[in-house]
């Protein structure tokens, strides 16, 4: 589902219509086919973008929503995949950068600004 607020040239503006109708769908149940009723599941899918791809995603997380990142799209969600397989060692804990790994993360920045 995409949503546009019908806004001309201006990135971002969407941010918060989509957040509206995201809480808005996210209340709302459904009869399942055994008669039970269910919630709408929300599930934000990251592909490419800038600035506002980040910080959407990070709004996302903060909410509890998952998120799928897709890895090779491009810019913002790039950054993010490398961001993530760079911080995460064998045993599961934030380690840092290696210094090898530092020439393409600043590449991969510099492509999503």
């Amino acid at each position: 589902l995409l949503v546009d607020d019908g806004s001309l040239a201006s990135f971002g503006s969407e941010i918060k219509l989509r957040a509206r109708f995201e809480k808005a769908m996210s209340r709302c149940q459904l009869k399942r086919a055994n008669g039970e009723l269910g919630k709408i599941s929300v599930v934000m899918i990251a592909v490419e973008g800038g600035p506002n791809t980040l910080k959407t995603v990070r709004q996302a997380a903060a909410k509890g929503l998952p998120v799928v990142l897709v890895q090779g799209s491009g810019r913002a969600t790039d950054l993010l995949v490398f961001a993530h397989g760079a911080c995460s060692s064998a045993e599961g804990h934030i380690s840092g950068v290696p210094d090898h790994m530092l020439p393409d993360l600043r590449r991969k920045i510099s492509e999503s600004t």
